[in-house]
């Protein structure tokens, strides 16, 4: 019953790693051709986590109210969108295209965090056997998304030429597109009940929980330095 729901939610991991990983790609590109600094593409990096970080705060108390479906169909669109206007940044912002490029980020950085947030806790609540593969595969599908985004991104370049590279943005942009027809009909498993939920309190109190959270982003951070 719930087997094009996984399959929607893998997809969703290779987005999340396409949210993260295919303007990275660009920041050469975009220094040659619109003359920002190395630092100015450090921001770039930063303003995608920290509006993912961010993302992940606001929307954990909507989704426990409306659901999952509306927030996560908005995590697909504004991936899709902030994709478009990565493409067509240098059009509508002639006059700072740098500008135009953190809007971008912001926008699709919100798709990234919502799937953050969501994609986990979709698969956790579906009712099967097999729930350990079908989370370790989703984990899995961000790992194999980045070396693909990467591998794509630049037969993509070799194909269109560096100069058109919001071309290889547009083929990205489609598949966040089509998954959000995916998760418009797809079926969802009842969230965990609150009163069945570990409290924030006693997280914070367990000494195993902070330990795996500092593995966490130390770990991050090191994913991070190593690929961007």
């Amino acid at each position: 019953m719930y087997r094009s729901t996984i399959k929607a939610c893998y997809l969703g991991s290779f987005i999340g790693a396409l949210t993260c990983n295919l303007a990275p790609l660009l920041y050469v590109t975009f220094m040659l051709e619109f003359g920002i600094t190395f630092e100015q593409a450090g921001r770039l990096t930063l303003l995608n986590f920290f509006t993912q970080i961010v993302t992940d705060l606001v929307f954990s108390r909507p989704v426990d109210r409306w659901g999952v479906r509306p927030f996560i169909t908005l995590g697909h669109l504004m991936a899709f969108f902030g994709f478009l206007l990565l493409a067509f940044a240098p059009s509508l912002f002639p006059n700072n295209t740098y500008g135009g490029l953190m809007v971008a980020t912001v926008i699709y950085s919100i798709g990234g965090g919502l799937f953050e947030l969501l994609l986990s806790a979709i698969v956790q609540a579906i009712p099967n056997d097999s729930k350990e593969k079908a989370m370790s595969l989703l984990h899995s599908f961000y790992a194999w998304g980045f070396i693909v985004v990467v591998i794509g991104t630049t037969v993509g370049l070799r194909f269109f030429s560096r100069s058109n590279w919001m071309y290889v943005v547009l083929l990205w942009s489609i598949l966040p597109l089509l998954n959000f027809f995916n998760f418009l009909r797809v079926p969802l498993a009842p969230a965990v009940g609150e009163e069945h939920r570990t409290k924030i309190r006693e997280l914070l109190s367990s000494r195993y929980f902070l330990f795996v959270l500092l593995g966490i982003a130390v770990g991050g951070a090191t994913e991070v330095s190593m690929s961007q």
